[in-house]
């Protein structure tokens, strides 16, 4: 691995340790944020599979948004994914960028094949 992409790939793992670690505290002091939980083991399985070296996480308020964004900001034209909990067991996904969105549905359970298709999407897109 080229020093370029072994700093892109560090740089991806972090984010989503810090991404757990936003949620954990949320979770933890916030009763409220118990319906985060499967997000939460969501992060957990991306790390403990390896799929944290081809995304960069973070959240937006308490939505978490994958990317392939190598400075973690979104340009107009990057494609994202966001994963938001409406209800419990309710969560909103969507492939979009930040002025149009390609696919947008809502699952009962983060296990959902369609999650998995669109992440593969993604994942497909270039690092930039």
């Amino acid at each position: 691995m080229d020093a370029r992409t072994e700093k892109i790939v560090n740089s991806f793992q972090s984010s989503w340790l810090e991404t757990l670690a936003w949620y954990n505290e949320h979770i933890d002091n916030y009763p409220a944020w118990e319906r985060y939980i499967p997000v939460k083991k969501l992060i957990e399985d991306f790390i403990k599979n390896g799929e944290d070296r081809f995304f960069y996480a973070k959240t937006s308020h308490s939505t978490l948004l994958v990317s392939r964004s190598v400075d973690g900001g979104l340009r107009e034209d990057q494609k994202f994914v966001s994963i938001d909990v409406i209800n419990p067991g309710v969560f909103e996904i969507k492939l979009r960028e930040p002025l149009k969105t390609y696919r947008e549905f809502r699952i009962g359970s983060l296990d959902d094949p369609r999650l998995l298709k669109v992440l593969k999407t993604l994942k497909e897109t270039l690092v930039d």
